[in-house]
């Protein structure tokens, strides 16, 4: 009997086998690296949600006090306010004095008691519903004084019919006081005639085409020659509010 021996190379297995094995536990720790890292991030990605949450939390035990620091400093400020809002008023309220006495002093260098005028002026913005200051009407009692009317009572009738005048004509007070007083010298009427020769004024705007301002800029030239010829002012004033409806200028 013959015998066969048969023989087997297994080096190369082997090594190959052992590649396997070296290669397996790379990946291993490949892989336990992975969950390390993985770990780490998942603790970091704790750890900030807790400073998230304690920051929250912070904030909204903060919040409060801001709020009272808010309203502190709105307090502080407060009294700053309403000292500035003073000072302006008292700024005004000087100005206003001022204007006052100047146009007293003016008043008086005509010989006119200053002390009655502005307390019978005082009665005539109370009547006007404060239509009229009685620093502008104090300073309108210089043109008045110096057209004659230095009597106190006198000035202020004239003013306070100038006054309505002045709303009724969309003008001044100023120009419907020089138109009235230019009107009681020419004919020679007195203060207390000056309530109807305004309301003419206005009756003379209501039927021509004339406004009171260009009334005024001419009656003072025509009233003396009217007065002088005997023609009534009532006639001029309608002979005005025909001429000029019929398109004449005034």
């Amino acid at each position: 009997m013959a015998v066969v021996e048969i023989r087997y190379d297994t080096s190369q297995a082997k090594r190959a086998t052992k590649d396997l094995s070296n290669d397996t536990k790379r990946l291993q720790e490949a892989v336990r690296g992975s969950q390390s890292a993985l770990e780490k991030q998942g603790r970091a990605a704790g750890a900030a949600a807790a400073g998230t949450t304690k920051f929250g939390a912070s904030a909204k035990l903060a919040a409060p006090g801001v709020r009272a620091l808010g309203a502190a400093v709105k307090a502080a400020l407060g009294p700053v306010g309403l000292l500035l809002s003073a000072a302006g008023a008292m700024t005004q309220a000087f100005g206003v004095l001022a204007k006052q006495d100047f146009a007293e002093a003016k008043v008086r260098t005509l010989g006119v008691n200053s002390e009655e005028l502005t307390k019978r002026l005082k009665g005539v913005s109370r009547e006007l519903n404060g239509q009229a200051s009685v620093v502008e009407l104090t300073a309108a009692a210089y043109d008045v004084a110096s057209a004659g009317f230095a009597n106190a009572a006198d000035n202020a009738k004239i003013l306070k019919a100038a006054s309505q005048g002045a709303t009724g004509g969309f003008s001044d007070i100023n120009t419907v006081a020089d138109a009235a007083t230019s009107v009681l010298n020419a004919y020679g009427k007195t203060a207390d005639e000056v309530g109807a020769i305004v309301d003419g004024f206005i009756q003379t705007q209501n039927d021509g085409k004339i406004i009171i301002g260009q009334y005024a800029a001419n009656i003072a030239k025509v009233s003396p020659v009217a007065a002088a010829l005997g023609i009534e002012l009532a006639e001029v004033n309608a002979a005005v509010a025909q001429i000029t409806a019929g398109g004449t200028n005034a």
